[in-house]
């Protein structure tokens, strides 16, 4: 196992499964970020994770006020917290109540995690925003090292999917645990409420000879993977933003051997 010099997110977690636990540190899957729109701007591959900063026409830097209904201006100190109920009341909170209301009641850096079978998950989850981490074991416990390992096996070869609702550092999220790399990831996925109802869109049974045709149009199109090749477009050059239409009709056999033969393939 080799020792990584990255930042650490989270030191002193726990992934648990069962009667297994073990401890170690969660480190981003994804590299620190430049805030500087600059370098990025220059750079040939672009930053996505680039931003600019709002300044005044002679350079000089600012910060952000409110402005009420009345033409007011508040600092942010200067303002309170409210939230609106079901019958469109106003009610205003001190920040302590906020911040009270919306803490996790989880406990902190702890994943219990719940395996379930793959299979019935089709559908269930989807991958969710916000970074993954990768789990590194503490090495110096060999009880979490041989824990380590024995969630590794289980991950890659149980046929189950390892889910949890987490506090990871204040923060609440709904995480699968993964293998990349030889090492287990927390991926963040959507709470399953959040996911939009979009209905089974069952696939018209298709003959061997159309499911051959189509593997070997994608065998002649396979490329290695070059990493170079994929990067954010952002500062590399303004793109038209295009729009293509979805058919919304099934493709028949028929018409996908016309369209396989026009490939020449």
């Amino acid at each position: 196992m080799v020792k990584t010099k990255m930042k650490s997110h989270v030191v002193g977690m726990t992934l648990r499964v069962g009667g297994v636990s073990a401890v170690g540190r969660l480190v981003s899957v994804q590299a620190p970020k430049s805030n500087d729109a600059n370098d990025a701007a220059g750079s040939p591959r672009g930053s996505s994770a680039s931003k600019f900063k709002m300044i005044t026409h002679n350079g000089d830097g600012v910060q952000q006020v409110y402005r009420d209904t009345k033409g007011v201006i508040w600092e942010q100190s200067e303002l309170a917290r409210a939230f609106t109920d079901n019958d469109a009341e106003v009610h205003v909170i001190t920040a302590k109540e906020a911040k009270d209301a919306t803490a996790s009641k989880l406990p902190k850096n702890v994943a219990n995690l719940t395996p379930h079978q793959t299979d019935s998950l089709k559908g269930e989850i989807y991958p969710g925003t916000g970074n993954s981490f990768v789990f590194e074991p503490n090495t110096a416990d060999p009880f979490d090292l041989k824990a380590y390992e024995f969630l590794k096996v289980a991950v890659q070869s149980s046929g189950m999917t390892f889910l949890t609702t987490s506090n990871i550092r204040n923060s609440e999220n709904f995480y699968r645990l993964n293998l990349w790399r030889g090492h287990l990831v927390l991926e963040p996925l959507i709470f399953p409420e959040e996911l939009n109802d979009h209905y089974e869109d069952e696939a018209e049974e298709v003959s061997p000879t159309i499911v051959a045709k189509i593997r070997s149009a994608m065998k002649s199109w396979e490329e290695p993977f070059d990493s170079e090749n994929y990067y954010s477009e952002r500062f590399a050059g303004w793109q038209d933003n295009l729009v293509a239409d979805q058919p919304t009709a099934a493709i028949k056999e028929a018409e996908l051997l016309s369209l396989i033969e026009s490939l020449n393939i």
